[in-house]
């Protein structure tokens, strides 16, 4: 039987465990692997304390300070497949069919990016194919981009690259957008970016990096860069018959406590609605500080 049940080893997880240990929480990490999307990220330079730092990297010194600093938290590589609550408890089921106890739950899955599918677009990540116009705009001064998607996430992305590039294409399948008339208004006005509307992309192209991009016209669009922003997809699912309540989109509502409606559950990081417009590691962190600390809250008032 643990106090603490963390269910992710992201960034979000890995913080909610530190803070869980540090108020002498028996604490357990539950995850297929350590780290998530930020594995993803070559460059991380807007997180404190690091001029520039990769995010396995990152990853591996928040591993490090829980092995190191807390020898005796818990890490089982798997994944859950189901969460129940059986006489006050938690029965947390794996894909290895073993079974975990606990009195509270964090869930910290965080989210996988929407992709395209298109040719290219694995071969060329982090080699100019990027899912975070926030993270990854500086990188691509004074280069050709194009940005894929109709959404808000889109538009944003585009006002985000902007001030970097030379030139920012922003690609829709349809003729009209998804998101916001302000944020397309906002985007009308910038002075180096171009709609590119009625167009999907077909294919990245390039050597060592992106050279350009095959459009379903037959047309080449000569490009140093690719961010698809067509929205994440929250790794919920085996929490939605524990009865905890989340949007439309899979996002888990939460409060100031991170806690969700289900009590005992407390939830941080991408998956939660409070950060589905700021998917940045700083954020996620905060979240999974504040979810360890009320969950041993809840445990200690048990």
């Amino acid at each position: 039987m643990f106090d603490v049940v963390v269910v992710g080893g992201g960034p979000a997880g890995l913080t909610a465990a530190v803070y869980a240990l540090r108020r002498g929480m028996k604490t357990v990490v539950v995850t297929p692997e350590i780290g998530g999307r930020v594995m993803l990220a070559h460059h991380v330079e807007n997180y404190p304390g690091f001029i520039s730092i990769t995010g396995p990297d990152l990853v591996k010194k928040m591993e490090e300070q829980i092995r190191k600093n807390h020898p005796d938290c818990d890490f089982v590589m798997d994944s859950v497949y189901d969460v129940k609550k059986v006489k006050g408890f938690f029965e947390i089921l794996l894909k290895s069919r073993k079974k975990i106890s606990g009195k509270s739950v964090i869930i910290a899955t965080g989210t996988e990016d929407k992709s395209l599918k298109i040719k290219g677009e694995r071969e060329f990540l982090g080699k100019g194919v990027t899912y975070c116009s926030t993270c990854d705009s500086p990188l691509f001064r004074n280069k050709v981009v194009a940005v894929v998607g109709g959404g808000n996430s889109a538009l944003v992305g585009v006002q985000e690259v902007s001030p970097y590039a030379s030139k920012v294409y922003l690609i829709h399948r349809r003729s009209e957008f998804r998101g916001d008339v302000v944020e397309v208004e906002r985007v009308k006005k910038l002075r180096n970016a171009e709609f590119v509307l009625d167009e999907e992309v077909m294919e990245v192209y390039g050597d060592t990096v992106v050279k350009g991009l095959k459009l379903k016209s037959g047309k080449n669009l000569k490009v140093d860069g690719l961010f698809i922003e067509i929205g994440v997809t929250p790794l919920t699912q085996f929490i939605k018959k524990l009865g905890v309540k989340v949007t439309s989109q899979g996002f888990v509502e939460v409060n100031d406590k991170q806690e969700t409606s289900v009590d005992g559950v407390f939830a941080a990081g991408d998956i939660t609605t409070k950060n589905a417009n700021l998917l940045q590691i700083v954020h996620a962190t905060s979240e999974g500080a504040i979810a360890g600390f009320f969950a041993s809250t809840f445990v200690n008032d048990l």
